[in-house]
């Protein structure tokens, strides 16, 4: 990776000395883990590459420009776009020489295989070679159910019933109203984070969850629909304070459209560019055809249209940083002048 010796024998001297060597391992705590993680997993994104340039693995083909990857790594999470059985057995070469390089061990228990356009038969044949388990979409991954409909009830129960957990009636009985207050507010702010950043939940899924904050907070009375309605106003409006999951679900995808603006080599907006396109100056998504785009996309396409968030994500929000004169010119473009 380009470090020199110096260097490296200061790693080594952290590893390998003799408190160290008591520990057996470092620490989760200790600073230098994640510094050490990330120099591992660069290890493997180096293999790996490497791999896919002399053709030992092939992920997948011409998604963007004519590239290819075959692996997304986040933190200490690795995933393998394979393709072929031969690809298969070779990963399982790669992984054996980073063991012996890394003097790390594998649990293969721990990985899975999930198959797309495949049959039983092939992932059942691949999953004894890897030792390891078969799973079926949708299954969460980094906090997010990957291919779930959030359309469905279902895909929202575990945030009701995580939320239902950190409530629990019986926990809150002694405590002061502002104590609960403060509660419920930093559990809206915990839990549903993830999903309210990917999915628009229903009108039912607030219902349900908003009927949970009122039992805690007036102990299911009979009014306390109409009093959640006025303590979802700010204080300063003669409200409590409660967060309104309607407007926060609303705020978190609307991210998205200012994400899609400044991070323009991320991959995830190049693959969704190619896939659905975007305005003439690449700088906005298109909003036309929304029923040729996924549940996912379309959700956050009809949230960027509405008027509380298309106030700051129009043309009118943004301004050019003037560089090499491709896409503002100076001739046709409207400006300002300033003189100082």
């Amino acid at each position: 990776m380009g470090f020199g010796a110096k260097w490296r024998g200061w790693i080594m001297e952290c590893v390998s000395t003799a408190r160290a060597a008591m520990l057996e391992r470092t620490q989760t705590g200790d600073p230098l883990s994640p510094f050490l993680l990330i120099l591992v997993t660069e290890v493997l994104h180096l293999m790996l590459v490497k791999a896919e340039e002399i053709g030992t693995i092939s992920g997948i083909q011409n998604i963007i420009a004519n590239q290819s990857f075959s692996h997304l790594q986040f933190a200490d999470n690795t995933n393998l776009f394979l393709r072929a059985e031969e690809y298969v057995k070779n990963i399982k070469y790669i992984l054996r020489c980073f063991e012996i390089s890394s003097s790390l061990s594998i649990n293969f228990k721990k990985l899975c295989l999930v198959g797309f356009g495949t049959d039983e038969e092939f992932l059942l044949r691949m999953a004894a070679l890897c030792r390891c388990k078969i799973r079926d979409l949708p299954f969460n991954y980094l906090g997010i159910p990957l291919r779930a409909d959030p359309r469905k009830i279902a895909t929202w129960d575990s945030i009701a019933e995580r939320f239902c957990k950190k409530l629990s009636r019986w926990k809150c009985q002694s405590l002061p109203f502002a104590a609960r207050i403060v509660l419920v507010n930093s559990i809206l702010s915990a839990l549903p984070i993830y999903f309210m950043s990917l999915f628009q939940a229903s009108s039912i899924v607030i219902k349900n969850i908003d009927k949970i904050i009122r039992n805690i907070l007036w102990g299911g009375a009979k009014d306390g629909k109409s009093k959640l309605e006025v303590g979802l106003f700010a204080e300063r409006e003669g409200g409590v304070g409660v967060v309104n999951l309607k407007i926060k679900n609303r705020a978190l995808m609307a991210k998205w459209s200012w994400r899609f603006t400044t991070e323009k080599n991320a991959l995830w907006r190049k693959v969704i560019q190619v896939k659905y396109g975007s305005l003439p100056l690449q700088w906005r998504f298109r909003t036309s055809n929304l029923k040729e785009m996924s549940i996912l996309w379309r959700r956050i396409v009809e949230n960027s249209k509405t008027a509380n968030v298309a106030k700051w994500v129009r043309n009118e929000s943004f301004r050019w940083l003037i560089g090499n004169g491709k896409l503002v010119l100076f001739w046709e473009d409207f400006g300002v002048v300033i003189i100082l």
